[in-house]
């Protein structure tokens, strides 16, 4: 296996086991969702991602690229404003302390690298010019 499939089956199944710990530790600091929400949520927001590790790389390179850029792109410019930039109740500079705090800094701190990860990866298939460029 090339090195950047490899690197992306790394950045995918993390960010995915992160979604559901960071939909986890909001629904017990929050208590707004259930487990079927933070199941549904998980789903929703991995979908492109997952699906671009199923994507045979090498005949869709550019599927798998979009496929990686866009909802990580999307998670990054939402998330990243949420609970980095906004004046609202979920930006981890902001939030009051308590027992689940610090598990939802680290959970949102993890998701912007590896958004941010996520991206790169994308833009990097994009720009291959052949499969030979993957590795």
């Amino acid at each position: 296996m090339k090195r950047i499939p490899l690197i992306g089956v790394g950045i995918v199944v993390g960010h995915t086991l992160t979604v559901v710990w960071h939909l986890m530790v909001l629904a017990q600091l929050r208590g707004a969702l259930s487990i079927g929400q933070v199941v549904l949520f998980s789903v929703l927001i991995n979908l492109l991602p997952l699906t671009a590790l199923v994507v045979p790389w090498p005949q869709f390179a550019r599927l798998t690229g979009w496929f990686l850029l866009v909802p990580f792109g999307l998670g990054l410019t939402i998330g990243g404003y949420a609970h980095f930039l906004s004046n609202s109740p979920d930006n981890v500079f902001r939030m009051a302390a308590g027992e689940w705090t610090t598990p939802y800094r680290v959970s949102a701190t993890l998701l912007l690298l590896l958004q941010l990860s996520g991206c790169w990866l994308g833009w990097r298939v994009l720009k291959t010019k052949s499969t030979n460029q993957l590795d």
